[in-house]
């Protein structure tokens, strides 16, 4: 089960007002799940209804950052240095998106990520890739 304060510290890492509804489903060491629900907003074609490609990155970024944060010690942040994203499927996503992002390796200095999504409808994987990331301790105030 995951704890409120790991929910409330990946959803204060990752959340932002373009991307209403982002929901953390399971968070626990070095493994998250998120869930976004589509928005009108995130319609690239009109005419087809598929998502923007940039929608799927982002959630990817996110999801991959958030699963080596619950990994590493408190008062530590994660920079992301590295995507890389193959976009497998396009997807009209009615259902919403479900990203799941799994850290395999943790060092002194970076951790690695491996992330999919997935179109909740379908079951499909729209888009997998792989992360590297930057362990640094958090600014004091930040």
């Amino acid at each position: 089960m995951t704890s409120p304060a790991i929910t409330q510290r990946l959803l204060d890492a990752v959340a932002d007002p373009l991307h209403p509804g982002l929901e953390i489903e399971v968070a626990e060491r070095g493994l998250v799940t998120v869930y976004l629900p589509l928005n009108d907003g995130f319609i690239g074609n009109p005419w087809s209804g598929y998502v923007h490609g940039g929608v799927i990155t982002t959630l990817l970024d996110k999801t991959t950052r958030a699963a080596a944060l619950v990994w590493v010690e408190a008062g530590e942040a994660v920079l992301p240095l590295d995507l890389r994203i193959d976009h497998l499927a396009a997807t009209t996503a009615s259902a919403g998106l479900l990203a799941r992002g799994r850290c395999t390796r943790l060092t002194a200095t970076i951790a690695f990520v491996h992330g999919e999504v997935v179109d909740v409808l379908s079951g499909d994987v729209v888009a997998n890739g792989v992360s590297s990331v930057l362990r640094t301790p958090e600014e004091a105030g930040a």
